[in-house]
This record gives C-alpha cells, sequence and structure tokens, in this order.
C-alpha cells in the first residue's frame, strides 16, 4: 500500500494551483497516494461536474469544469426565465437578447 500523502495550500497564495497541482502529479507519479484538502465554500457553486471521477462543484454558467477539464453538457438555465434557445437549449431572455448569447443564432419571438 503507497503512503498517503495531503497537499493544501495558503490562502492568497497567487496562483497556488500550479505549485499543487504539479506537486500532486509528481509525488503521485513517485508512488504515493495524494489527497487534497483544498475544499471550497462559495456559494455561487450551484452544481457538479457529471464526469464520475471528478463530481467538483460547478458554478452557474461554466462551460468547462476547472477542475477535471471537461467540457459541460448541461444546458443551463436562466434564473428568472424559462425560455430556452432552440438550437443551444441554454437559458436566454427574450425580453433583453435577439440572438442566443451563447451559440449566436436569431431567437425566435
Amino acid at each position: 500500500m503507497a503512503d498517503k500523502l495531503r497537499v493544501s495550500s495558503m490562502k492568497g497564495g497567487g496562483q497556488w494551483w500550479k505549485s499543487i497541482t504539479w506537486a500532486g502529479k509528481a509525488f503521485a507519479n513517485s508512488g504515493f497516494e495524494v489527497e487534497t484538502t483544498r475544499r471550497f465554500s462559495d456559494k455561487r457553486y450551484s452544481a457538479k461536474c457529471r464526469n464520475e471521477k471528478c463530481r467538483g462543484p460547478l458554478m452557474a454558467f461554466m462551460r468547462y469544469c476547472p477542475w477535471c477539464r471537461v467540457k459541460t453538457k448541461r444546458p443551463w438555465t436562466l434564473p428568472g426565465s424559462a425560455t430556452r434557445c432552440s438550437h443551444c437549449r441554454w437559458g436566454v431572455d427574450t425580453n433583453f437578447w435577439h440572438y442566443c448569447p451563447w451559440c449566436t443564432k436569431a431567437l425566435e419571438s
């Protein structure tokens, strides 16, 4: 059984993710079991990644998961509007937009 190594970072350390992912990959390649302790409590996270290996938190309208870099397949809904684009199925506000901001197709009136 491999030794377990916990990788964490200090808040406000700039681009902490570069050093953490680099160190985590290096230790994992050396045979250690890497466990990250970085967790986020941001209330803007509203969904989870559909990648079964990741399941990282997502903020609304993210196109890619920032944790595993997999493209999100879900069409996001727009809060306060039930209207969806007929082309890409993403939520739109037809009172404000004449073209879909996600796929740039003309919205049907």
